[in-house]
């Protein structure tokens, strides 16, 4: 198994083939929202979704 830490935007996805491990946001006290299996955002000024996706 390979895993990938994916981060930089307020939104993200896993790539094709790949399954979403982990979510999280920074630069925000809310938590991520999933947007479909294998991707998440965060909302708020200056939020970033740091995602790991495993293959």
């Amino acid at each position: 198994m390979t895993l990938r830490k994916i981060t930089g935007s307020a939104s993200a996805s896993c790539a094709t083939g790949e399954m979403l491990i982990s979510a999280m946001c920074t630069g925000t006290m809310q938590g991520p929202i999933m947007t479909s299996d294998d991707g998440a955002t965060c909302n708020g000024d200056g939020a970033k979704v740091v995602l790991v996706c495993a293959k």
